[in-house]
Formats: C-alpha cells, sequence, structure tokens
C-alpha cells in the first residue's frame, strides 16, 4: 500500500471532557495548546462536531489524540470528511420549565455542563470581555497545513534539522590506557618513586640501664636551698580541733520506754 493509499483521520472534539477533569481546567489547557483567547475556546464546547485536525495519517492522528486528552479533552478519530462541522450555537442557554421531557428530547452532556455553567458565566461575562479585548485575537488551524499553528505531538522534536546546531565531534586520545586484570599493583617498579634511606651515624649513643639516672653527676645542675622562715607555724597533735565547721548534732533516739512485745 502507497502513501497516497493510506486511511486519513480527523480529529473530532464535541465539547466532551475526559472523566476526572474540570471543565475550566479543560478550557484553560486547550487555549494554551492553541494559542487562543477563551472566546475561541468556548465556541468548540457550544455543541456540535468540529473537526481541530484533518486529514491526518493514523499515526500523527492518534498522537494528536493524546495531546488532547491528556489536556481533558474527550476527542475521537473518525475517517477523514465523514463527520462535517456544524455550525455552533451563538448563546447557551439554561433549560426552562417548558423544554420537552428527556423522553422526548434526551439533553446531551454539553447541554448539561451549560446549564451548570450559565450562573457562573454571567458573572464572569463582563471581565471576560475586558480580557478580550486587550488579548490578541489568533485563530485556531483546523486543517492539516501549514499555513497557521500546529500542535506537536508528544516527544517530537521542535526544532528541525536545519536548526540544530552541529557540534563538532571530540576525539580522546586514549591509546595510552590499558586494562589490567583486577589483582597486583597498578603502578610498575620502574613508575614507582623510591626514597633514599639517610645513614645517621649514632656511635655516640649508648642504651643505659633500667633504673640508671640518665644525666652524669657533671651534666646535672646544683640549685641553692632556700630556706623558710615559719616561727609561728606548728603541727598541731593528731586529734586536736582545727577549727573546722561542724554540722547538725543527729536527733536523739526515739523513746520506745512504752513500748512491749505481745506474746500470742
Amino acid at each position: 500500500m502507497t502513501q497516497s493509499d493510506q486511511p486519513l483521520f480527523d480529529v473530532i472534539f464535541r465539547g466532551d471532557i475526559a472523566p476526572g477533569h474540570q471543565l475550566l481546567d479543560v478550557k484553560a489547557n486547550m487555549a494554551k495548546l492553541f494559542k487562543a483567547d477563551m472566546a475561541r475556546i468556548d465556541a468548540l464546547f457550544v455543541g456540535g462536531a468540529v473537526a481541530l485536525k484533518k486529514n491526518l495519517d493514523q499515526t500523527t492522528a492518534e498522537k494528536y489524540q493524546a495531546v488532547l486528552k491528556s489536556a481533558g479533552a474527550d476527542v475521537q478519530l473518525a475517517e477523514a470528511g465523514k463527520i462535517g462541522k456544524k455550525k455552533p450555537a451563538r448563546k447557551k442557554t439554561v433549560p426552562s420549565a417548558k423544554a420537552k421531557s428527556p423522553a422526548e428530547q434526551p439533553m446531551t452532556l454539553q447541554q448539561r455542563l451549560a446549564a451548570q455553567e450559565a450562573e457562573r458565566e454571567q458573572q464572569e461575562a463582563h471581565a471576560r470581555k475586558e480580557t478580550e479585548r486587550a488579548a490578541p485575537q489568533v485563530s485556531i488551524s483546523t486543517e492539516s497545513d501549514d499555513t497557521g499553528f500546529t500542535l506537536a505531538p508528544v516527544g517530537a522534536e521542535l526544532l528541525e534539522g536545519v536548526e540544530k546546531e552541529e557540534l563538532p565531534e571530540v576525539v580522546v586520545d586514549i591509546s595510552q590506557m590499558t586494562l589490567r586484570p583486577q589483582e597486583g599493583d597498578l603502578v610498575d617498579d620502574n613508575e614507582r618513586f623510591v626514597v633514599e634511606p639517610v645513614s645517621v651515624q649514632v656511635a655516640d649513643y649508648g642504651l643505659s640501664e633500667l633504673g640508671d639516672d640518665l644525666l652524669h653527676e657533671d651534666e646535672k645542675q646544683s640549685l641553692p636551698l632556700i630556706e623558710v622562715a615559719v616561727p609561728e607555724v606548728d603541727i598541731a597533735p593528731v586529734g586536736s580541733d582545727m577549727g573546722q565547721l561542724r554540722g547538725d548534732e543527729p536527733p536523739p533516739p526515739p523513746d520506745t520506754s512504752g513500748l512491749s512485745i505481745k506474746e500470742d
């Protein structure tokens, strides 16, 4: 099968969000992906099938589907051209009491979400209009050509081959390196730093016997004796009172003369 014979697909969005996501968060994520203001993103949630990307091969279409689902948008793949783009409604309305019963006209998911968000969106309408006036008008490209912004799939290179900086290859010379077995020394004998022993003459030194005086008599320094006069100092006999502080006397033993032992 040639490339022209391969089936093509459209990425279809009907305003549904994936489980576990909030509507406002999904809208914010899609605004970042498509770089569009909230007014254009809100138009995708008013009902009807919208082809976000057209005429894609299966691999590319599945990549776009994975990216949008991670952002919270529940999108499906359809054969190219099978599902047409419907004109979105201009205004969201809350179902009134006079509307038909669910058995006669079942509500879609986007209609239920619109009913829940109608009151909040009315309160935020003024602030959103001010933001839309200040924000640049960016259109969403739903075609597969290269005239507008496109959404790169997850893991794709953002730079083309000609845009990448080519760095010169660095060649490291390791010819002088070798790998030895896990044993022995890593340094050869001729690579060792040998310290020559120093010869010390100790002919005049000897080893004295245990208990000998290490100094000879002529090496000793004689110091004169100092006499200290202590005429008023004497040694007291053993047991004399030296004037030390005495502690409190122990209390007398208790009187037990009135106690007796009774025999059984």
